[in-house]
């Protein structure tokens, strides 16, 4: 995380910079976390043994501090990030159906990504995902 020293204090370099900075801030690391997200998440569909057997693959950045993680629909962590499981709480809680009863929270790719980028000092607001890809099929 960028941090930037003020008045006998760390606080992000965002409180620091105007609007129009902030902006362009954070169009470059939209734009740069995508391109890397991207890369990740075709890196680990090509670097893994029977790939074409997961339902699904997700890139995933964050604009603050830079982290990028690609991850594969799976089993619930054993340990999740609490911001992630306050979230959660509003569909129905881990482990549930979720609002529409056909998806079990905590197992999708999004949700493993998301809990790896916060385990490692993320923000949820901060967090961006890329299209998922089905590796069976590549769409």
């Amino acid at each position: 995380m960028c941090l930037a020293y003020q008045s006998g204090k760390y606080s992000s370099l965002r409180d620091l910079m105007s609007p129009e900075e902030v902006a362009r801030y954070d169009g470059y690391w939209n734009k740069d976390g995508y391109d890397k997200a991207i890369t990740a998440r075709n890196m680990l569909i090509q670097n893994t043994v029977d790939a074409n057997k997961k339902a699904v693959a997700i890139g995933a950045y964050d604009i603050e501090t830079g982290n990028v993680t690609a991850k594969f629909a799976g089993a619930i962590p054993d340990t999740i990030n609490n911001q992630l499981i306050e979230r959660a709480k509003l569909i129905g809680g881990i482990g549930s159906k979720g609002i529409n009863g056909k998806n079990t929270v905590g197992v999708c790719a999004e949700f493993q990504a998301a809990n790896e980028l916060l385990s490692n000092g993320g923000n949820l607001t901060n967090i961006r995902f890329t299209e998922a890809v089905r590796p069976r099929t590549g769409k």
